[in-house]
C-alpha cells in the first residue's frame, strides 16, 4: 500500500504569494512513516513548492507542528503536484470561529487547467472549530493534478492541515491458502487465491520457495525434498498495479526425522515448549472410532493380541478389527476427557489413548497419576505387571501405573499437556514430579519408537518426547541445548603437491538469532608448512547448521622433510547459545613429502642357494632404508620379514630362500618418519640345491574317537620361527571359505614339532600338547580341510580342499620325512596312513634334510714375486662337483667385489697380476656345479 503525506510548512514569501512543501512517503501502519525524496512538481515555483492562490500561513494552533494553510476567500485554492492513481484524500481541517461557515470541494485535472470535482464536498456543518479528519473518495486511475477549492464562505478563515493522499493501488488486496500444509515428500500441495479489490482480471506469479514457479490462478504444486518452504503470489491487475504477499514456513515438507524438528532448535523451557506446541498441532483428526480401530487393530497389536498396559494381560484381537468383547478391553485417555471437556480432537488423539482392561480403565476414572505410598487396590496381572490405586505421600487418592508403562504414560502426559497447552494438576494433584521421574526411570523403547511412528503416518504429528528425550529437560528441568562446535573429520593425509585441504568444522545446536564463531589455531606443527597459517575465525550463522570448511593451503617447497604432521585446534566458542567445543576439537593433518629421493637399486651379489645380498645406491640425507623382497614380480605377497624391511647401510643380506628360485627386490629411503618413492626392481636367480625346508609344515593330523584331534607343524628350516606369524584355519564341512582362525604364538626352534590338540581329548594325547583348544579350527571331523597360513597367505593343507566327502574320518596322517616344502594342493601320497588313535608319532618328526654342503677350509696365502697364491682344504656341494672363484678388491673389505679374477676346480688358484707394495683383499667362493 503506497500513501502520501502532505504537510504544509513555510518555505518562503515571494510578492505576497505563500509556498509550502509537499512530501512523498511510504506507509506501514505498524512502522509509522519513512520519509522519502521530494519528486518534481508541476505548476510550482523553481524551488520544488505547492502554487498557493491567495492562501497564508498560520503558525498558530496548527494541527501538529507548527504549521497550517489557511484560505481567507471562495477563491483560494491549494493545488498538489501530479499524483499517480490517487485514491482516497483525507485531510484535517477547521474553521476560526463560531459564525464562518465553509464548503470544501475537491476537484481533479488531468493537465492543470480543466477541473471537475470529485466525491461529496465537505459542507459547513461538518466543519467545528476543532480540527476533525475528512476524506474524499477518488479511485482515480493515471496521472492527475488536485487542488481544494473552497465553494462557500461566511466569514473567518479555513485551515488545512495533515493532508493524506492513498494509492488507489492500496484497493487491491492480495491474499491465499494451500492444503495441505503439511507432509511426506513428494507431497503435492493445492493452492487458491484470494485476492480482492484492483482491477480485474489479473496476472499471477507463484513462488514456491523450491525453485518451481506458476502463473496458474490456482496451481498445484510437488514438494520433493524435506524443508520449511515460503511461499509468494504476486498479483498484476488491468491497470498495471502489481502487490505481492509473501508467506513464510507456509508449507512443512518432512520425513519425520530431525528435519521435523528444525524449527524449534536452540529453544529450552517455555519458548521451546511453545514452538512444539506450534509444531506438533497439525492433527485434526476428530474420528474416535477410527483412532481406536488403528489402536487395538494395528498400532498395538502384535500376532492378533493387544496387552493391556496395567495389568499386561494379552487380548486376542484379529489384526486391523476391534476388539470381540468390549466388555474386557478398553481405550483409556490417559489424559482423562473430564479434564479437557470431552473435545473431539483430543478425544481422538492417539498419542495418550492406550488399550486397557474395561475394569482397571474404570477404576481408574479421572484419578491423577502419582506415586502410590498407601495402596487401596493392587491390579496384579500378567508378564510382571502391576498396577496400583491408593492414597500418596499428601494423602491424595492417586493412580501408579505398571513400572512397564511409566515412562510411555509419562512422555503421553507431557505430549498432551503441550501439545494442548493443558495443566498437568488435576484433583489438586501436581502430577508433574512423578511423570518426570518416571520419564527418566523407563527410558524410550524400541516399541514406543514404532508406535509413534505409526501415529505420525495416521494424523500427521509426533510426540516429541519419545523422538527427543532431551526435551523433557530443556522444558522442565533447566537444562538447555548449547551450541557445540567441533571438527566434522578429525584427520587426514595429503600430499605436499595437493596444494590445499579443506578442514570441516560441523555444529550442533546452532543458535536461533545469534552466530557462533569458532577460533582455530595451529597449535603443533610448522606454519610454514601450511602457508604460514596461524589462527583464523569460523563463523555459523544464526539457525545455520550447515558445516562450515577452513581452506589450509599446503607449501610445496624443494626441502626434504619427511613427514609433516601439524595439529588444528579450536581454541575458543564464542557467540551462539552456551557454545563450547566438542570433543573432536583437535584435527591432525599429516603431509606426505615429495622430496625424498628413490634409490637406485643395484645387482645382488653373493648369491647362493638360499641367500644373497641386495645392493643399492646411497641416497644422501636420509635415514634409512626399507627393503621388500618378493617371488612376485608385482609384489603382491612378501618373502617373510622382508616387507618394508628396516636397513641403515645400502646392502641387506636376504636369507631363507629357496634353491633355484627367482625372486625381486625393491627399496625405498625413510626420512623423519615418511618412505620416499620405490626404486627399480632387480630380479636375482637363486642357486641350486638347498640344505633344509624352505618353510614350516603340517606334519600329522589326527582324526580319532570321540575329541582326539589334533594337528601338528614342523619347523625344518634351519632357523627358528615366530609363531605368531602363522595361523589355523579350516573349511566347514568340506566347503567354503576358510575360517575359524586359531592363532599361534610363541618361538619354534629348527627341527621341533608344535603339537595343538583339542581340550577334550584323552589324557594320553593332552600329555603330548604344546597348545590346548576347543576352538572351531580343532573340531574338523574328516571331511574339513586344514590349512596353515602365514599371514593371510596358505602355506600348506591337509585334506580335499571344496570336497565334501570324508577324506580323513577315524585316522592319523604321518608327512613323509622326504617331504621338504608346503603345499597348497594336498598329495596324498606324502602322507603315511595309520589306525584312528595312533599317538606314536605325535609331538615329533623326522625330515631328510639334504647332504649338508661345507664352505672352503683353511685358506693359505703364499706371496712369490709378483706372484700371490691362495690354497685351501676342499669344499663340498652335496655330491656335485664344486668351483672355486677368487675375487680381489683395492679396498677395504666391501659387499662389492665386482666379477671374480678367476675361478677353477682346484684348491688352489695363484694371482700373477698382483703389483709390489700393494695391499689386496680377496674373497673365495665355492660352488655346487650340476
Amino acid at each position: 500500500m503506497k500513501r502520501y503525506l502532505i504537510s504544509l510548512g513555510l518555505v518562503a514569501m515571494l510578492t505576497g504569494l505563500l509556498a509550502v512543501n509537499i512530501i512523498e512517503t511510504s506507509f506501514e501502519p505498524e512502522d509509522g512513516w519513512e520519509t522519502h525524496a521530494t519528486g518534481d512538481w508541476t505548476d510550482t515555483t523553481e524551488d520544488g513548492t505547492w502554487s498557493g492562490h491567495g492562501m497564508y500561513v498560520n503558525w498558530d494552533n496548527a494541527y501538529t507542528g507548527n504549521h497550517k494553510a489557511g484560505m481567507n476567500t471562495t477563491g483560494d485554492w491549494l493545488q498538489t503536484p501530479v499524483m499517480t492513481n490517487p485514491g482516497t484524500l483525507s485531510f484535517y481541517c477547521r474553521k476560526s470561529g463560531l459564525t464562518s461557515d465553509w464548503t470544501v470541494v475537491v476537484e481533479a485535472s488531468v493537465d492543470g487547467s480543466s477541473w471537475s470535482a470529485y466525491g461529496a464536498p465537505v459542507v459547513a456543518s461538518q466543519i467545528g472549530i476543532e480540527y476533525s479528519l475528512h476524506s474524499v473518495s477518488l479511485d482515480l486511475s493515471g496521472d492527475y493534478y488536485l487542488r481544494w477549492r473552497m465553494s462557500q464562505r461566511s466569514g473567518g478563515s479555513l485551515y488545512l492541515d495533515e493532508i493524506i493522499l492513498t494509492d488507489v493501488a492500496a484497493n487491491l488486496e492480495v491474499d491465499f491458502l494451500c492444503d495441505p500444509e503439511f507432509g511426506f515428500p513428494p507431497l503435492e500441495v493445492q493452492f487458491f487465491e484470494l485476492a480482492t479489490g484492483g482491477s480485474q482480471p489479473y496476472d499471477y506469479l507463484w513462488d514456491f520457495g523450491d525453485g518451481g514457479t506458476s502463473v496458474l490462478a490456482n496451481p498445484t504444486h510437488i514438494y520433493s525434498q524435506t524443508g520449511l518452504y515460503a511461499v509468494s503470489l504476486t498479483i498484476t491487475d488491468d491497470e498495471e498495479l502489481t502487490l505481492a504477499e509473501v508467506k513464510e514456513d507456509l508449507v512443512f515438507v518432512t520425513t519425520g526425522g530431525d528435519d521435523y524438528y528444525d524449527s524449534v532448535q536452540d529453544l529450552s523451557g517455555q519458548e521451546l515448549s511453545d514452538a512444539l506446541s506450534d509444531l506438533i498441532d497439525t492433527n485434526s483428526n476428530t474420528d474416535y472410532y477410527d483412532s481406536r480401530l488403528h489402536m487395538f487393530g494395528t498400532f498395538d497389536n502384535e500376532n492378533d493380541l493387544v496387552r493391556g498396559v496395567y495389568t499386561g494381560y494379552d487380548f486376542y484381537v484379529p489384526q486391523g478389527q476391534m476388539p470381540p468383547d468390549s466388555d474386557l478391553l478398553n481405550c483409556e485417555h490417559t489424559y482423562c476427557q473430564s479434564w479437557y471437556n470431552y473435545e473431539s480432537i483430543p478425544k481422538a488423539d492417539v498419542h495418550h489413548l492406550f488399550p486397557t482392561d474395561t475394569g482397571v480403565n474404570s477404576s481408574r476414572g479421572n484419578i491423577p497419576f502419582g506415586d502410590v505410598v498407601t495402596p487401596v487396590v493392587t491390579y496384579s496381572g500378567y508378564n510382571g505387571y502391576q498396577s496400583y490405586k491408593g492414597y500418596d505421600a499428601q494423602s491424595a487418592m492417586i493412580f501408579e501405573p505398571a513400572d512397564q508403562h511409566k515412562g510411555d504414560c509419562a512422555r503421553a502426559m507431557l505430549y498432551f499437556s503441550v501439545r494442548y497447552e493443558m495443566g498437568l494438576t488435576q484433583g489438586g494433584v501436581d502430577m508433574l514430579p512423578a511423570l518426570l521421574q518416571w520419564h527418566q526411570d523407563d527410558p524410550v523403547s524400541q516399541k514406543e519408537i514404532d508406535r509413534n511412528w505409526d501415529i505420525f503416518d495416521y494424523q500427521w504429528n509426533r510426540n516429541p518426547f519419545i523422538d527427543h528425550p532431551e526435551y523433557v529437560g530443556y522444558i522442565w528441568l533447566g537444562q538447555f541445548p548449547g551450541a557445540v562446535v567441533q571438527f566434522a573429520v578429525a584427520s587426514a593425509q595429503i600430499n605436499e603437491t595437493d596444494g590445499s585441504v579443506s578442514l570441516s568444522l560441523a555444529i550442533e545446536n546452532p543458535a536461533t538469532y545469534t552466530a557462533t564463531e569458532a577460533t582455530v589455531a595451529l597449535t603443533a606443527g610448522d606454519s610454514a608448512d601450511v602457508g604460514g597459517f596461524t589462527s583464523q575465525q569460523v563463523v555459523f550463522p544464526a539457525s545455520s547448521g550447515q558445516a562450515q570448511l577452513l581452506n589450509i593451503t599446503i607449501t610445496d617447497d624443494t626441502l626434504m622433510e619427511g613427514l609433516e604432521s601439524l595439529t588444528f585446534s579450536i581454541t575458543s566458542v564464542s557467540g551462539g547459545s552456551n557454545a563450547q567445543a566438542g570433543e573432536q576439537d583437535e584435527y591432525l593433518l599429516t603431509i606426505l613429502d615429495d622430496d625424498i629421493p628413490a634409490p637406485l637399486a643395484t645387482a645382488a651379489s653373493q648369491v647362493a642357494p638360499s641367500s644373497f645380498i641386495a645392493n643399492w645406491t646411497e641416497c644422501a640425507g636420509v635415514d634409512s632404508y626399507e627393503l621388500d623382497v618378493s617371488v612376485e614380480q608385482n609384489f603382491a605377497s612378501f618373502l617373510p620379514g622382508y616387507e618394508a624391511n628396516p636397513v641403515v647401510t645400502v646392502f641387506c643380506p636376504v636369507t631363507g630362500l629357496i634353491s633355484d628360485t627367482t625372486y625381486y627386490y625393491r627399496v625405498r629411503a625413510v626420512f623423519n618418519a615418511q618412505t620416499g618413492g620405490d626404486s627399480n626392481v632387480i630380479s636375482v636367480q637363486t642357486q641350486s640345491g638347498g640344505q633344509y625346508a624352505t618353510q614350516a609344515i603340517i606334519s600329522e593330523y589326527i582324526e580319532g574317537s570321540s575329541w582326539n584331534k589334533a594337528i601338528e607343524i614342523f619347523n625344518g628350516t634351519g632357523a627358528a620361527i615366530d609363531l605368531s606369524q602363522y595361523s589355523l584355519k579350516k573349511q566347514t564341512n568340506g566347503a567354503g571359505d576358510f575360517g575359524n582362525e586359531l592363532a599361534l604364538s610363541g618361538v619354534l626352534p629348527h627341527d621341533q614339532a608344535y603339537l595343538i590338540v583339542n581340550t577334550q581329548a584323552n589324557a594320553t594325547l593332552l600329555s603330548l600338547a604344546d597348545m590346548t583348544t576347543n576352538g572351531q579350527a580343532m573340531q574338523f571331523n574328516g571331511n574339513d580341510a586344514v590349512a596353515l597360513f602365514f599371514g593371510e597367505a596358505m602355506l600348506d593343507v591337509v585334506g580335499w580342499v571344496d570336497d565334501t566327502n570324508s577324506w580323513g574320518q577315524n585316522m592319523t596322517l604321518v608327512r613323509n620325512s622326504s617331504v621338504l616344502s608346503p603345499a597348497t594342493l594336498y598329495a596324498p601320497a606324502q602322507w603315511a596312513q595309520y589306525a584312528q588313535d595312533t599317538f606314536a608319532y605325535a609331538g615329533w618328526h623326522q625330515m631328510d634334510y639334504p647332504q649338508a654342503a661345507t664352505p672352503p677350509q683353511n685358506i693359505v696365502i703364499t706371496i712369490s714375486g709378483d706372484d700371490v697364491t691362495l690354497s685351501w682344504d676342499a669344499a663340498t656341494a652335496r655330491n656335485r662337483t664344486v668351483i672355486y672363484r677368487v675375487y680381489r678388491s683395492d679396498d677395504v673389505l666391501t659387499n662389492d667385489w665386482g666379477e671374480p679374477i678367476g675361478s677353477t676346480f682346484d684348491t688352489y688358484y695363484t694371482d700373477e697380476n698382483a703389483a709390489q707394495a700393494t695391499r689386496y683383499y680377496y674373497y673365495l667362493t665355492a660352488e655346487g656345479e650340476q
